[in-house]
């Protein structure tokens, strides 16, 4: 459920419908895909109409649900709302190949070779696209699948495994060679399981991230568990009930780790020192819950935040400290200037578009969640909320339905600790009869 990806040097962001890559180092053209304008393209074709037909799902709003980088950066893959799954190449920005799957993706996974992408979508199946047979009319291979729906996937750097996570709180590791063969299950969440990540350092550890709010550390080939985090949930968004980790990344090397949490105007910061341990180290107060983070190869951490005038924000890792850059720096003022043009409306927000006539002018704002005029005017509200799945849609409702059963029964243990007198029970004999006798008559007598 990543919305923001670094490709080389290559900022990618995605909001809405629409796809904005911007150079973090260079003073380039931005790169910007819409999405509902390649759907257009690929409708045409009998694949889309009979993936459609089997899906028997109707069309989405072209909303971009998930996006994954390749391991060189050379290769990009992003799925919408409708379906499509579309491959990129960045050097140049061009598109390669859009397919279309049969249910709607969740998570998106290259392979070390870069040969193929792996897709996991909502209804538990894992299919792989190849990006080297670029037509639009190659299906993807059903590879695996789970019972429930799906969250997360990778892809481990020895092309060895393939590990996937579900709404039932498991994680399972199987052979990417052969699928079928589960290689171990690692076990200990107690809500769906939102996040997975692998420590470039360390590869065979990963990093888990569930909805119960914790963070977990894993030796995966075996399912055992390393240990076990908590974030730190003070100044927890009032609105916010629970908290859910809901991004890991790391920088080049691995040695820091943030994570992203819903509902936490906060980043939170660890380093791994031992391949067994991660070490909590520093907390980012930030002005608001944030939308998501990544790493560029210089190791600066990206912040993007549901924020109009301030889009993203930049901190480096200097005296040991992680400090945030002044907003004229100059990276970070090109990035927030582009995003301020190409990624809105941000996810989740409502937007007010305002025509106000007056005798001498005619003007037209656009604000979002606020909309102050002084004039007579005429509001148009849009809301432009995620077509990707909400976080509170993914907790599970428990119902209990033995307690009008224990009810009934607790009712009729009270009534037989009442006084008998109180409520007579019959004890199973019957009633005597009576009978009216009358005196014999003789038959002279009337």
């Amino acid at each position: 459920m990543a919305t923001a990806v670094m490709c080389g040097e290559w900022l990618v962001t995605a909001s809405g419908k629409s796809l904005t890559a911007v150079h973090t180092r260079e003073d380039r053209e931005p790169f910007v895909l819409d999405c509902s304008a390649v759907e257009q393209a690929t409708k045409q074709t009998a694949t889309a109409d009979t993936s459609r037909e089997e899906s028997g799902e109707e069309g989405g709003s072209d909303a971009v649900l998930a996006l994954a980088a390749s391991a060189s950066g050379s290769l990009l893959a992003v799925t919408d709302d409708r379906n499509a799954c579309c491959c990129s190449h960045t050097r140049p920005w061009t598109l390669l190949s859009c397919r279309c799957v049969v249910r709607r993706c969740t998570a998106l996974a290259f392979s070390p070779d870069e040969e193929s992408v792996w897709a996991a979508d909502k209804s538990g199946d894992v299919y792989s696209f190849s990006t080297t047979h670029t037509h639009t009319h190659t299906p993807g291979e059903l590879q695996l699948g789970h019972l429930s729906m799906l969250l997360a996937l990778v892809v481990t750097a020895d092309d060895r495994y393939v590990i996937t996570a579900d709404r039932d709180e498991k994680i399972r590791v199987s052979l990417k060679s052969a699928p079928h063969n589960i290689q171990a299950f690692c076990l200990a969440h107690t809500q769906f399981v939102s996040a997975l990540f692998l420590p470039p350092c360390h590869p065979d550890r990963l990093f888990s991230g569930s909805g119960d709010g914790t963070l977990m550390l894993w030796e995966y080939s075996t399912g055992r568990r390393l240990q076990s985090l908590e974030p730190d949930t003070e100044h927890q968004e009032p609105d916010t009930e629970r908290v859910c980790v809901r991004r890991i990344a790391s920088s080049a090397d691995g040695r820091h780790v943030a994570v992203l949490c819903d509902g936490l105007p906060k980043l939170q910061l660890f380093e791994m020192r031992t391949a067994s341990e991660a070490t909590p180290t520093q907390s980012l107060p930030l002005p608001s819950s944030p939308r998501d983070t990544t790493f560029d190869p210089q190791d600066r951490l990206w912040v993007l935040l549901h924020d109009q005038h301030t889009p993203a924000l930049l901190f480096t890792h200097t005296l040991q400290r992680w400090q945030q850059c002044d907003a004229l720096q100059p990276d970070l003022k090109r990035v927030t200037e582009v995003l301020r043009i190409h990624s809105l409306p941000f996810p989740g927000k409502c937007v007010c578009v305002c025509v106000c006539v007056q005798p001498s002018r005619v003007c037209v704002c656009v604000c979002v969640c606020v909309c102050v005029c002084v004039c007579v005017c005429v509001c148009v509200c849009v809301c432009s909320a995620d077509a990707g799945l909400s976080v509170s849609q993914l907790y599970k409702v428990a119902f209990d339905n033995t307690a009008t059963y224990r009810q009934r029964k607790e009712q009729r243990l009270q009534q037989k600790r009442e006084p008998a007198a109180t409520y007579p029970q019959s004890n199973g004999a019957k009633r005597p009869r009576h009978t009216q006798h009358t005196a014999p008559t003789s038959p002279g007598n009337p």
